[in-house]
């Protein structure tokens, strides 16, 4: 998955993947699809 393709598609999806962002700062796109 990818960003572009959530924030397009899925926006509700993405503000979940920006917010766990926050929280999580060490997060980066290629974890977050495995923790969510």
């Amino acid at each position: 998955m990818r960003r572009a393709f959530l924030k397009e598609h899925l926006p509700i999806e993405y503000g979940r993947v920006l917010l766990s962002e926050q929280l999580f700062p060490h997060l980066r796109d290629r974890d977050w699809d495995v923790v969510t």
